[in-house]
């Protein structure tokens, strides 16, 4: 079985450990552990608490390094996600 989900969340900051807590809670306690995870290689996707977990999780971890092309579906929620913060900032 192959989904594509997005899940967003503010978050106070860019951390490691942000992002482990994120994905423990947001996708694999409410939805389940993914068997792959793609990411690139930004130092909170990197470091080793965010490792740890996938390994722990059995999640084959793939980290590319910043190219849109790779990820192309990712970039292009991304820019609708930026255009509707940004109009519903705009309107307050």
């Amino acid at each position: 079985l192959f989904i594509k989900v997005a899940v967003t969340q503010a978050t106070p900051n860019c951390t490691a450990e942000t992002a482990a807590k994120f994905l423990v809670e947001k996708i694999i306690l409410q939805y389940a552990t993914p068997r792959q995870l793609l990411t690139d290689k930004e130092s909170h996707f990197m470091a080793n608490v965010f490792a740890a977990i996938s390994s722990r999780c059995g999640i084959n971890h793939i980290k590319t390094t910043y190219q849109p092309q790779t990820n192309g579906l990712t970039e292009r929620f991304n820019t609708a996600l930026a255009g509707s913060i940004g109009a519903y900032v705009n309107q307050q």
